[in-house]
């Protein structure tokens, strides 16, 4: 049940993720600053929720965190939708709601990776990590094409409603887990001295603190990825119709698909470690081999392996995340490092675009790669490497 909830809950995330920019763009407004704001309003909560939201995690009974966090995703777009039902809406209605889904969307998120070691035993966390993914993926290709259809049809306020729809559903789903998962309670201290705990424990324990920081620098070279797409589609490999762009986030979409299906049998073959640090040496010589390629049929394929990469350093992460933490600690810890990671997305995307201005984009597309691959063989050398899908003692 949590898998089709979850089937549903992010096909209503990436229906969102187009139709709330197009509706703001057709709508309200085409300033390229307030797409920005947008931005920011939806991506911000991850690290509000991973410094504030962590101890409360801990605390609290993780199904019913997760229910009340799709009920709220789906009384805001609800809300949405009546916006859109009238006449003149605000920007800032907009932001309000963007960041009202994206601080629940952030806490359901953290809970739901914390409440998997809960329900699945240790060694098929991969497994259920890589479905997770998959369903995610899948979402991906196919949420923005189903919004681009229900507007083409219908209108936004169908849309966002049909969007309310989905976390309804979700949170059904997880309702129907019922006695199966055994929650606990975590003893109480203070709160920030929690806080505090959650955050120390993330960065002396030597293999957690790796982790974080391969997906941070990951992300920074993904925020730069995501942001120009278009223009290195169209710089670099002088795709510049859109349809044939298009086509560049549906072979992103499919390595992903790929990359899901295949994590938690090549974790197993290789071992988890050895699978994140194969999946940042493709991820890393993938995107710097795209930037040599002009033949579309070399760019989709190199574009579908180097997002298979990403997958496999993802679901491998996430997976030792759990094992190395301490149940009592696997909110706390879970938000923080998800802070940390997600921290770097902005700031690889304003600072790679701000670099690009003076050297050009398809320099610094070469170069950033170099940081993935770098610290991928860096982690040969670390406990990561030989890290497999059992629980073991802390190594500070």
């Amino acid at each position: 049940m949590v898998w089709a909830g979850q089937a549903i809950s992010q096909l209503g995330d990436y229906v969102a993720y187009f139709t709330i920019p197009a509706f703001v763009r057709y709508v309200i407004t085409n300033q390229p600053s307030d797409f920005g704001l947008i931005y920011a309003a939806e991506s911000l909560p991850t690290f509000l929720v991973g410094v504030f939201a962590g101890v409360l995690l801990d605390r609290l009974r993780l199904r019913p965190v997760m229910i009340v966090a799709d009920l709220v995703r789906a009384g805001a777009f609800l809300v949405l939708a009546r916006i859109a039902a009238g006449a003149s809406p605000g920007l800032s209605a907009i932001l309000a709601i963007s960041f009202l889904v994206g601080t629940f969307a952030a806490t359901f998120t953290s809970a739901l990776f914390s409440f998997l070691p809960v329900i699945v035993k240790a060694d098929q966390l991969g497994i259920a990590n890589a479905r997770v993914a998959l369903v995610q993926q899948i979402a991906f290709v196919v949420g923005p094409a189903v919004g681009g259809l229900i507007v083409s049809f219908w209108d936004y306020t169908t849309a966002f409603a049909l969007n309310s729809l989905t976390f309804l559903i979700s949170a059904i789903s997880i309702m129907a887990v019922g006695s199966a998962a055994r929650e606990k309670q975590a003893g109480r201290g203070g709160y920030w001295a929690e806080a505090r705990e959650g955050f120390a424990y993330l960065w002396e324990e030597r293999r957690l603190r790796l982790l974080t920081a391969a997906g941070a620098i990951s992300n920074f070279v993904v925020g730069f990825l995501e942001s120009t797409i278009v223009l290195i589609g169209a710089d670099i490999f002088g795709i510049v119709e859109t349809d044939e762009l298009s086509l560049l986030y549906v072979a992103s979409g499919v390595g992903g698909i790929l990359g899901a299906l295949s994590a938690g049998s090549v974790g197993k073959l290789l071992g988890l470690g050895r699978t994140l640090v194969v999946g940042m040496l493709l991820f890393g010589s993938g995107f710097t081999l795209l930037t040599f390629m002009n033949a579309q049929w070399q760019v989709l394929t190199v574009m579908t392996v180097t997002f298979l990469g990403l997958t496999w350093i993802n679901v491998p992460l996430i997976t030792m995340r759990q094992l190395y933490t301490p149940d009592r600690l696997l909110g706390r810890v879970t938000s923080a490092s998800r802070a940390v990671m997600w921290s770097t997305l902005p700031i690889g995307s304003l600072a790679g675009t701000r670099i690009a201005d003076f050297f050009g984009i398809e320099t610094i597309a070469r170069i950033e790669p170099l940081f993935i691959i770098a610290f991928g063989l860096y982690l040969i050398w670390t406990p990561i490497w030989t890290a497999t899908a059992q629980r073991a003692t802390a190594d500070s």
